[in-house]
């Protein structure tokens, strides 16, 4: 009897390790994915792990791992390892028909594309003495568009510029497009002077009409960083300030161009509306530490935008606007406008905005 059991035992073991690695990964799915489709740099998001065994079968211990960019972190979570990835493991124990659910909180530090990858399950058998893996595609993207950063000052002067592009309106008036009825004044013509509205009122009444040129936004970026010690901080922060300026240009109903001192340069043409700034945010995601760019005092005096409105404010933005380097090198040929110079004071980055002169 004795050795019978002997012989059995070995043979029960195998075949129920032969069973078990045949088994293990039927009706078991493994869904990593993040709630949300996109957030700023600074925010939150979720991720969520579900793992469900489907089979009656129970599978004692199950290991899921998978990787993301480093650019997020797990806000209070175990069993995670940072190099040039953050990889995350974690451990389950399913009983037959069991799902189980886990909710993670990402802090978003810097914008970017984030995929899951490399999403492995892995089982034992017993004693460990056999492991069993199962890759799975992971496919799921979380989108970390730009810092929201403060451009305030910047809007203010573009306002001031715009307020002097409104007093030159009267010069570009469209004779198709009618505004109203206002009284005669002496630089008015006569053909404008509406007789019957005269008539009622008893003084000179003339037609005034609209100008329909467009009011542009221009934004010249510099995401270069040439120097030996690495000015990353102030690199983010252009791309932050322009990205946010284009926020809020858009929220105002007009018309935003962006070129950016990639080689070749990349320029979205000036266009109004949600999907132009949906564009823009998302090319605004990419990593440009190991791109070729071009010298910021070459770009800005680049044509990039041929055919533009007269009616435009430029801004530029590059730690380069105040270096003497930059100052030397620059000339008049480009269009007055706003300056936005990143800089580090008192350890963190601040951007400096001044408005620009020609000559």
């Amino acid at each position: 009897m004795i050795v019978i059991l002997l012989v059995l035992i070995p043979v029960i073991l195998w075949a129920f390790r032969w069973y078990y690695a045949k088994k293990w990964t039927e009706g078991l799915e493994a869904r990593i994915r993040f709630s949300e489709g996109m957030v700023y740099a600074g925010e939150q998001a979720s991720l969520t792990e579900e793992i469900e065994n489907r089979k009656r079968m129970p599978i004692s211990e199950l290991e899921a791992g998978f990787r993301i960019g480093k650019g997020v972190l797990f806000v209070d979570a175990e069993n995670i390892v940072i190099s040039d990835y953050v990889y995350k493991r974690d451990i389950f124990s399913l009983r037959g028909m069991e799902a189980v659910i886990r909710t993670y909180h990402l802090e978003c530090r810097r914008r970017g594309r984030y995929r899951i990858s490399q999403v492995v399950l892995r089982s034992w058998s017993f004693f460990h003495r056999y492991k069993y893996e199962l890759e799975l595609d992971g496919g799921d993207e979380l989108l970390v568009y730009a810092a929201n950063t403060d451009v305030s000052r910047v809007e203010a002067l573009c306002d001031i510029l715009l307020g002097e592009i409104e007093s030159r309106r009267s010069l570009y008036e469209d004779p198709f497009t009618f505004a109203g009825i206002r009284e005669y004044q002496p630089t008015d013509p006569m053909k404008q002077i509406n007789w019957k509205a005269t008539a009622k009122a008893g003084g000179l009444m003339v037609n005034s009409y609209a100008s329909v040129r467009a009011e542009q936004f221009l934004v010249f970026l510099d995401v270069s960083d040439r120097r030996i010690l690495k000015e990353e901080d102030l690199t983010e922060l252009s791309i932050s300030a322009a990205a946010s300026l284009c926020r809020r240009m858009t929220r105002r109903g007009l018309e935003i161009g962006l070129a950016v001192n990639t080689c070749p340069p990349t320029v979205f043409r000036p266009q109004r509306g949600q999907e132009h700034l949906r564009r823009i945010e998302l090319f605004l995601t990419e990593d440009f530490a190991d791109k070729e760019t071009i010298a910021f005092e070459v770009f800005r005096d680049m044509d990039l935008f041929t055919g533009s409105s007269r009616d435009k404010v430029c801004v530029y933005i590059s730690k380069e606007n105040g270096r003497e380097e930059s100052r030397q090198g620059s000339s008049t040929k480009r269009t007055p406008g706003i300056l936005a110079t990143p800089v580090r004071e008192d350890g963190r980055a601040v951007l400096k905005v001044k408005k620009e002169v020609a000559g």
